[in-house]
């Protein structure tokens, strides 16, 4: 999936929270939702995960890109300080409340967007 899709529905929103949890092997989704009580938003599904440096629960701010695939020199550095397989992109979650950028090196990414 084009991570610009999962951009734009995002960038619609005031702010989303995200809550990490695994579904199988392999494979580890973020459920987005703005308010605990209702259902998720969006569910983004990381497939065949290679590994994850993020915290479990975050939130998004609202502005910015929130996924992006690491590039160049960036991508580079952390395939080979990871040792990281041919196939996998590098998944940067940015613009959220951790003070730093987190990473899910996955195959591949998709979306589900609920109640829209």
């Amino acid at each position: 999936m084009d991570t610009d899709i999962i951009n734009s529905y995002l960038k619609k929103e005031l702010w989303m929270d995200f809550e990490m949890a695994g579904s199988g092997i392999g494979e580890v989704r973020l459920h987005g939702y703005t308010d605990i009580a209702e259902e998720d938003k969006i569910i983004i599904k990381f497939k065949q995960v290679f590994m994850i440096s993020a915290v479990t629960t975050f939130s998004y701010e609202g502005h910015g890109d929130f996924i992006t695939v690491a590039q160049g020199e960036t991508a580079r550095n952390i395939n080979m300080k990871f040792g990281v397989t041919k196939g996998h992109n590098v998944y940067i979650l940015s613009n959220t409340d951790v003070g730093e950028d987190m990473f899910i090196i996955a195959k591949d990414v998709e979306a589900v967007f609920c109640n829209t």
